[in-house]
């Protein structure tokens, strides 16, 4: 360590015996290399467990007493509930695998004292416990078993008193989950289709950091956060809805998006990955294709739920190779809609007729 050594001195040896045990705050995650030379995170181990550290090495008579008692602990709880970690600081891998190679618990190298140091450890063995929500509920120098006990019991009291996401979960989000300040909804970012909103600039850089942690975090809140829509870059459409793009679709030349599509065009490929998309019609929300084929005052085709018969319409294509539909207005070739009997003028920009639902003028 840097700035402090352990020491083998008479005076520490009484604080070992004498060391009190406190509450120490928030636990901070670390990851070290194990006998074997794998990177372990503690982040890892802990998942919904209670996870005891201790911190120690091999030559203290008083660490290997530690052990003994954890040995004790290891079969007293189930893995799925508990997980325990010794630390060995300032020790190679062929020192503590000679003493402890055997033993049922996670083994971790501090090699550089760098945890220790982290953790303000002066004198030998630190145990930790941390319950599942990342507290540190117990901080000791040698903690006799019935307390080890004690702690570990009252740690998992406490996760199985937790609400379940599930019976809470479909809150709005009205906090920021970083900082817990009221959202401000111009300051937001969007992850694997949901929007989270911030308090400020500086908790949106934090949150993309480590989104899961705090998607994480919303859950175990009940909060629920806003979806979006996921648009293919491909075509335009939500991503694997059924008019996403399959392979062999024809492509616009001038924006590489599948042809008529709502994106053609208008998103440029390999752009945002999220956009606003409108639920009734599928084009982008606010879009001139949005004005024209959204759903709300038109009828809709059952199946793709576009502006029945308009050129977006899932049934166009095959309805106008069949020669059902006429090319220019999107009717039924023949019906009283039709415009080559009623001598409808056509729309110069889109070809369809004036004011038909496809047209591209309608509003």
């Amino acid at each position: 360590m840097k700035s402090k050594r352990i020491s083998t001195t008479g005076v520490l040896l009484v604080l070992l015996v004498c060391g009190t045990a406190y509450a120490a705050g928030s636990f901070t995650d670390f990851a070290l290399d194990d006998l074997e030379g794998n990177d372990v995170s503690t982040k890892t181990l802990r998942q919904e467990k209670v996870l005891v550290v201790k911190l120690g090495t091999t030559w203290c008579g008083w660490c290997q007493r530690e052990t003994q008692e954890l040995l004790e602990l290891r079969e007293e709880f189930d893995s799925s509930d508990l997980a325990i970690v010794e630390v060995y600081i300032e020790e190679d891998a062929g020192t503590v695998a000679a003493k402890a190679n055997a033993l049922p618990f996670t083994i971790l190298l501090d090699g550089s004292g760098r945890v220790a140091n982290s953790y303000n450890v002066t004198g030998i063995p630190v145990l930790l416990v941390v319950d599942p929500k990342g507290e540190i509920t117990y901080r000791g120098n040698f903690t006799p078993y019935a307390t080890l006990v004690s702690e570990v019991k009252a740690a998992l009291a406490a996760r199985e008193a937790k609400p379940s996401p599930k019976s809470t979960a479909g809150k709005a989000q009205t906090v920021c989950p970083v900082m817990g300040g009221v959202i401000d909804k111009s300051v937001f970012a969007d992850y694997k289709g949901q929007r989270v909103y911030f308090c400020c600039p500086g908790c949106k850089g934090t949150f993309e950091k480590d989104p899961e942690a705090y998607l994480k975090k919303m859950a175990d809140g009940g909060v629920t956060p806003e979806k979006v829509a996921v648009v293919c870059t491909g075509c335009g459409q939500i991503k694997g809805s059924a008019n996403c793009c399959k392979p062999g679709q024809a492509t616009c030349a001038k924006c590489g998006l599948v042809k008529g599509s709502p994106g053609c065009c208008k998103v440029t490929k390999g752009s945002k990955e999220t956009i606003e998309i409108c639920t009734a019609c599928g084009c982008i929300k606010g879009s001139q294709d949005c004005a024209a084929n959204c759903c709300g005052t038109k009828a809709t085709c059952a199946k793709c739920q576009r502006v029945a018969g308009s050129p977006g319409c899932c049934k166009s294509d095959t309805q106008l190779a069949q020669g059902d539909l006429c090319p220019n207005c999107g009717f039924k070739k023949g019906s009283a809609d039709c415009c080559k009997l009623q001598g409808k003028e056509l729309c110069e920009k889109c070809g369809l007729v004036k004011g038909s639902p496809g047209c591209c003028k309608i509003t």
